[in-house]
Parts: structure tokens; C-alpha cells; sequence
């Protein structure tokens, strides 16, 4: 992993999984989770027309109600 990325606020980049990302983590397909977004089931952030972003916060406390 390179570098660690820093947005103009200073929030590191990490904060922020992929939509594939956090389905790898919570095994669900990409589909599923652009889907759920879509609907509002995710929190999520939007980069302009580009990428979903899902807060790894919110990724992981749903890894833990699955456990």
C-alpha cells in the first residue's frame, strides 16, 4: 500500500472502501451494494458522476452484526 492520502480537510482516504471493497469484506456483490445505496439501505458518498464511497465505520459494524 503506498502512501497514505489525505483529502483538503485532512480526513484520511482509508476512511473510505470502494463499493467493491466493502463487498468483498461483507460478501456481497458489487451489484448488491450500488444497489442498496441506490436505495438509501447504505450510507454512502457520491464523487461527482464517479465512484460510490462507503465509510469503513459503517462497513465494519455491519462485519460485526454478521458475526
Amino acid at each position: 500500500m503506498g502512501p497514505i492520502k489525505t483529502t483538503a480537510g485532512g480526513a484520511h482516504m482509508r476512511e473510505w472502501l470502494t463499493a467493491r471493497e466493502a463487498g468483498k469484506r461483507l460478501g456481497w456483490s458489487v451489484k448488491t451494494i450500488r444497489r442498496r445505496c441506490a436505495s438509501g439501505d447504505i450510507p454512502h458518498l457520491r464523487l461527482g458522476d464517479g465512484p460510490i464511497r462507503i465509510r469503513r465505520s459503517w462497513v465494519e459494524a455491519q462485519e460485526q452484526r454478521a458475526a
